[in-house]
């Protein structure tokens, strides 16, 4: 073979490798079958198909494409796929993954939740492969000096099929998961919901956070980042300012901060923690020059966590009296949240254990009742204060932004009625007093040309000037309020007495008198609008 082909032959394994074999589109993916498999389907897909074409992708902000595996809407502005188009998508991932597998690849990872850790709740995650680490010796590769732009995945944990890919993942041993502080992930991912655990049991977990820092002591991305050259990070919003989310302000009123479907604000802060942390792969030398120290440490902290909680839960509460003591306002409340969702949820682990797991599973909630007892009053403390109360299961309430979105969109639909029923019809749809003043404006601006309802009462003199005001037997019979005015006077006329008379004739008058006030000033008003 010539130099020249050689040159072109290595050229072109080299541009597979960088291109990977997920990093063009979704069509690619498909149509190459993985190593000693077969293809997705066993008859050719359709000439159009949505999913190939990219209509259930999304972009981080590198432009890197996302698949998201949701049937029922994740993202803002996807469709939801049809029942051939979830198959077909399905069939994508589970190709996908074969080929990882096949491979033996290093696959980025990274959860959204609700606090995380057993208290918490999983919402996403995100997975993709890297080529900047070398398989075997987790050893950084000089070619993988460049972001990885094979398609990624991010995952619906609301869908059974969402949870089966991501525990096919997390399981797999061919697979190696590279994460950043996998300790309260593996622990959502095997503990919660309390109520319906996943059961999650990862292996091949490489936590890249203990390759730079202790188990007691973890550094955090945010300080981390700040150890990489700009230009690593460069086209990454900031960490902290990402996704335009406040979880400590949600926490503290025990509110959901991740809403769905997400926008593309928060799409982008799910995604982008990859991009993060393969940037951290990239340019830092753990000690060694490889991680295989800090998979093996990551391996103990894994299996101790999947035998039991209590070790995570004892530093966990032990950081929570802490920091309950020393924080205030806002953050303390949060604070005081998560203690009192972490004993919560101990105790629904013990009540689930059975009888071989009672020791490990349960002792700690155990302990919990008497070692944690005062952490647990001074958390009902710090609730009681704020009326901010977590119920027994755990349970978030219904968000305030959906429930304010519903509202607006049932106001809507009760404004195209029509303009004599938009006053009823708003009435029944006020849900408190925060918005009934945003929908009484809204109100009055669509009642601009709606013709003006005199009051019934100026109506009653106006009849009496006409000679039409006697009332009748029903109205008095069927009255059961107490009578003023006109009702006062149906009384008196059903039971006439000269002292009665006098009083009708008073009444009468005074109505008249204030019928040609009334009418005087809306003449004034005429005159003027005239003029």
């Amino acid at each position: 073979m010539s130099k020249k082909a050689s040159r072109t032959s290595t050229k072109r394994k080299g541009s597979k490798q960088r291109n990977g074999f997920g990093g063009a589109s979704a069509a690619q993916v498909q149509a190459t079958p993985a190593q000693g498999g077969s293809a997705a389907c066993d008859s050719p897909p359709p000439a159009a198909s949505r999913v190939r074409d990219g209509a259930f992708c999304v972009r981080s902000s590198l432009g890197v494409p996302f698949l998201v595996v949701s049937d029922r809407g994740l993202v803002s502005g996807l469709p939801t796929p049809s029942p051939e188009e979830w198959k077909e998508l399905l069939a994508l991932c589970s190709d996908l993954t074969k080929q990882w597998e096949s491979r033996g690849a290093v696959v980025l990872s990274d959860f959204e939740g609700e606090f995380m850790g057993i208290e918490g709740e999983l919402v996403s995650a995100s997975f993709q492969r890297s080529l900047c680490l070398d398989p075997q010796g987790l050893r950084p590769l000089p070619a993988g000096s460049a972001v990885s732009r094979d398609m990624g995945l991010l995952v619906d944990f609301r869908c059974e099929a969402g949870v089966a890919l991501a525990k096919r993942i997390m399981e797999s041993d061919s697979l190696c998961k590279a994460i950043w502080g996998a300790d309260g992930d593996v622990s959502s991912l095997r503990y919660t919901p309390v109520t319906r655990p996943l059961g999650v049991q990862s292996a091949n977990v490489l936590d890249v956070q203990l390759a730079y820092s202790d188990v007691g002591k973890r550094l955090s991305m945010a300080n981390m980042l700040k150890r990489l050259p700009p230009k690593s990070v460069a086209g990454l919003p900031d960490k902290v300012a990402a996704g335009g989310m406040d979880f400590t302000a949600a926490q503290a009123r025990h509110r959901r901060a991740l809403e769905l479907p997400m926008a593309a604000a928060v799409v982008q802060y799910a995604v982008d923690d990859l991009h993060r942390l393969e940037a951290v792969l990239r340019t830092q030398k753990p000690a060694g020059g490889n991680y295989l120290q800090a998979r093996s440490r990551s391996s103990a902290v894994v299996s101790a966590i999947l035998k039991s909680p209590a070790g995570l839960s004892t530093e966990k509460l032990r950081a929570y009296g802490e920091k309950l003591k020393k924080s205030t306002g806002e953050q303390r409340l949060a604070i005081a949240v998560r203690t009192k969702r972490h004993l919560l949820a101990l105790r629904h682990l013990l009540a689930a254990a059975g009888s071989d797991e009672a020791t490990t599973v349960g002792i700690i909630a155990l302990a919990a009742g008497a070692q944690y007892a005062n952490l647990e009053d001074d958390a009902d403390r710090v609730l009681a204060e704020a009326s901010v109360s977590v119920p027994t299961d755990l349970a978030f309430p219904p968000d305030g932004k959906a429930a304010e979105k519903e509202g607006e969109k049932q106001e809507e639909a009760d404004s195209g009625s029509g303009p004599g029923e938009v006053g009823a019809k708003v009435a029944v749809s006020l849900g408190g007093r925060r918005d009934s003043k945003r929908l009484r404006r809204g109100v009055k601006k669509r009642n601009e040309n709606v013709p003006p309802v005199e009051p019934e009462s100026l109506q009653g003199a106006k009849r009496k000037m006409e000679g039409a005001s006697q009332p009748t037997e029903v109205q008095v019979a069927e009255e059961p309020l107490p009578m003023r005015g006109k009702n006062k006077r149906q009384k008196i006329a059903a039971a006439p007495t000269e002292e009665n008379q006098q009083e009708q004739e008073q009444e009468q008058k005074q109505e008249t008198s204030e019928a040609k006030v009334a009418t005087g000033k809306k003449q004034k008003k005429k005159r003027g609008g005239a003029a």
